[in-house]
């Protein structure tokens, strides 16, 4: 199924709401980057990353040091990804091209593929919201629907009640199977990506050290191997 947009004119809904936004942007004379508040959230979230980390490899065989640690570094993952890593991938927090691109290896700090969200994110979820076949966000396991269907399976009218469990295993999904299937297929939605030499580095390397500080690490300085692997299932379900 291809699909082409129209071209927008003078009047049109999205020609008047974007119009009246960059008119606020003038007028008011704001900046469409971040502020400083965005700096501030930037750095509040790091330094409470390294904390958290600190008290995971600190733990020395405490039991509840340790998932309390890895619960909140879930949390404060998940915000570096939203408030920070997201508007890397936009551009949009700084003018600075090198500074977006940095930023959006926040997503790589969860063990997703911050290179693999942005095209998924632009080049398909933003492109075609919701459209069958193209939005890859809509399409990520047989066990749900987002959208209507003419011959539902019928399970579906359960998922009201299992998906919210299955929504708890959604990054681990995403690090153990989904980015490795999306890098290997060379395609995001309908989009053919041939990927450099550099980006083929760039993933098995974030890859490798995701899983060293994430697990490896832990196990040497914290251990024992339950206790750590435990914590790494809680921390998950919390950014899930």
């Amino acid at each position: 199924m291809n699909v082409k947009y129209q071209k927008t004119n003078n009047g049109d809904f999205f020609y008047t709401v974007n119009k009246r936004v960059e008119n606020y942007f003038a007028l008011n004379k704001v900046s469409k980057k971040t502020n400083a508040f965005g700096f501030f959230k930037l750095l509040f979230f790091i330094s409470a990353f390294i904390v958290l980390y600190y008290l995971v490899l600190s733990a020395h065989g405490n039991p509840w040091q340790m998932w309390i640690a890895f619960a909140l570094m879930g949390f404060v993952q998940i915000c570096l990804v939203l408030n920070i890593g997201h508007e890397g991938v936009h551009g949009s927090f700084s003018d600075n091209k090198k500074l977006n691109y940095i930023l959006a290896f926040t997503f790589d700090l969860v063990g997703t593929s911050g290179y693999l969200w942005k095209m998924r994110h632009l080049y398909s979820h933003h492109a075609y919201p919701m459209i069958p076949e193209h939005d890859v966000d809509i399409q990520q396991s047989e066990m749900f629907t987002f959208v209507p269907m003419k011959e539902p399976k019928a399970f579906y009218r359960y998922q009201k009640v299992y998906v919210p469990l299955l929504y708890c295993m959604y990054s681990l999904n995403a690090i153990f199977k989904r980015d490795w299937q999306d890098f290997f297929s060379n395609k995001i939605g309908h989009k053919s990506i041939q990927h450099s030499r550099n980006e083929v580095i760039r993933f098995v390397a974030t890859k490798i050290l995701y899983f060293t500080y994430a697990l490896v690490l832990p196990l040497i300085f914290s251990g024992p191997i339950m206790m750590v692997m435990i914590g790494f299932l809680i921390m998950h379900i919390v950014v899930a």
